[in-house]
């Protein structure tokens, strides 16, 4: 259980370019500022900015072709560049998941500055 926390998601890594046994994903939750962890964990915090934001909806290959598809088509005629901040994958407090399907809600988050 995690407790209504909102929860994150960073692929490091591109599997059409990298081996797919390779390829690493920092899996997340919000913690408490002042939270300690215990054991074979890190601590990371994500930089504030402007970030393009998509609601999705699909189960995990889907949202490999959403982001392919959004910084292949959209990027490029948004007059707006990716900078140097880690895109993610957002999951809110609550969002909707089916057990069944596998299927999830989330927001793919893509660090953005003017051309």
């Amino acid at each position: 259980d995690l407790g209504g926390r909102d929860c994150y998601g960073i692929g490091h890594d591109d599997p059409r370019v990298s081996d797919p046994a390779q390829c690493r994903y920092d899996a997340s939750v919000a913690v408490p500022e002042h939270f300690v962890p215990e054991g074979p964990v890190s601590i990371t915090t994500l930089p504030g900015g402007c970030y393009a934001q998509w609601r999705y909806w699909g189960d995990g290959p889907g949202i490999a072709r959403a982001w392919q598809t959004l910084r292949r088509d959209w990027l490029p005629q948004s007059g707006l560049r990716i900078d140097n901040r880690p895109c993610f994958e957002w999951m809110p407090a609550g969002s909707d998941y089916d057990p069944k399907t596998g299927e999830f809600a989330c927001l793919i988050c893509i660090p953005v500055q003017s051309e």
